[in-house]
């Protein structure tokens, strides 16, 4: 018996409706098959195959208005196996109330996409993000591929 820990850092899964439409639409945009359904219940379950203790969910908000619904589905999902980062929307005018909200309900992380949010990470908008993410003390994910 080992040891050892194996966390998956960087995995997506949605709300189980919001799946069931997701997942066609990204393999379609992506010309890729999805390894899971998309679901909590599927990424647990090809996390018992292969044997990962734990998983880190990267959620993005497309849209301004996904905070909330992320943040609260983040707080349903967190457990001893998933730690899930919420995400914020760039255009969100509320981002830094957001960001302290993220780090109250005891995330370690935010994460961030600058092709499905439409940014790009040099933009001074950028900067109230990066600054209320230091200032709560909390890790950054940014995807930088498609």
């Amino acid at each position: 018996m080992s040891d050892r820990k194996i966390i998956d850092f960087h995995t997506h899964a949605f709300p189980d409706a919001v799946a069931a439409r997701a997942i066609p639409s990204l393999e379609a945009a992506g010309n890729v098959k999805a390894f899971t359904d998309g679901t909590c219940t599927g990424l647990l379950a090809s996390m018992d195959r292969a044997d990962i203790d734990t998983s880190v969910i990267c959620s993005i908000a497309t849209r301004v208005e996904q905070f909330q619904p992320i943040l609260d589905w983040s707080k349903q999902q967190k457990s001893r196996r998933i730690i899930p980062l919420p995400s914020v929307h760039p255009d969100d005018p509320q981002l830094v109330s957001h960001i302290a909200a993220i780090k109250n309900h005891g995330f370690t992380g935010i994460k961030l996409h600058p092709y499905y949010q439409d940014f790009f990470l040099a933009e001074e908008k950028m900067d109230p993000i990066y600054k209320a993410v230091c200032d709560n003390d909390l890790l950054l994910v940014s995807h930088t591929g498609f």
